[in-house]
């Protein structure tokens, strides 16, 4: 299911063609459906943004003013946050034990990139105001939180723009200053971290917003890193038995 805003795309009316060569203004920038298309209806009153269709493409500009989600939609905003960690700590936990060609091996830690990125600007950014941000869970969870740990905060925010430029956009960067490795283990295990944080500062505040599929993302993430981290250690300890 795609989904841009809150908008179900599987409900929206279809998208006009672009316009006609003969229908082009001399700018090129006219809206103009071809005769017989129905126009998308517009987004109801209380969505979180508006839309605008413009050559098929959609765009989430702003949210309606004075629009709150519900508690219903808190819930589910914060199971697509565990979702990102789940996936995080599974990207990772694939990298470490599974046996990849260089395609896996690229797919795995872009995935994981990805994942780590979209935490980064809900855990310790503000985040775009059409985007689902920390500040939407105020009106349920008081300020306080601290971010966490320390180390996490300041290595996660380190490896911001470098995933930008690497993964995000089509940056010089990817020529004249290339990434040649991730430190995928730190990576999933800091955001995995710092997000297990904010959830337990939810959990103490208003635990029913944590729901089952909420919790068993949150352990699932837990179990992955905690098997990763177990396999480094044992790894580290058998390099310093072979030492002489």
């Amino acid at each position: 299911m795609i989904v841009v805003g809150c908008i179900n795309l599987r409900d929206a009316s279809p998208i006009p063609s672009p316009p006609r060569d003969e229908d082009r203004d001399p700018d090129g920038c006219q809206d103009r459906a071809e005769p017989g298309v129905q126009e998308p209806p517009q987004a109801p009153a209380k969505a979180p943004c508006n839309l605008r269709v413009f050559r098929k493409t959609i765009f989430c500009m702003t949210r309606d003013p004075g629009w709150t989600p519900t508690d219903e939609q808190l819930t589910k905003a914060a199971a697509h946050m565990s979702y990102e960690l789940a996936m995080a700590a599974g990207c990772a936990h694939r990298l470490r034990f599974e046996t990849l060609d260089d395609l896996g091996t690229n797919a795995y830690t872009e995935a994981l990139l990805i994942h780590v990125r979209v935490c980064i600007e809900f855990f310790l950014e503000g985040g775009d105001e059409d985007h689902i941000r920390r500040a939407d869970f105020k009106t349920h969870v008081k300020d306080g939180w601290r971010v966490g740990p320390p180390a996490a905060k300041r290595f996660l925010l380190s490896q911001r723009d470098a995933i930008n430029a690497e993964l995000a956009h089509p940056s010089w960067e990817r020529v004249t200053k290339p990434k040649s490795s991730w430190d995928y283990i730190k990576l999933a295990g800091y955001t995995c971290d710092v997000g297990r944080s904010w959830f337990r500062h939810v959990d103490k505040q208003r635990p029913t917003l944590l729901t089952k599929e909420i919790e068993g993302n949150l352990n699932y993430s837990s179990r992955q890193m905690a098997q990763i981290i177990a396999a480094e250690e044992l790894a580290r300890q058998r390099a310093a038995q072979k030492k002489p």
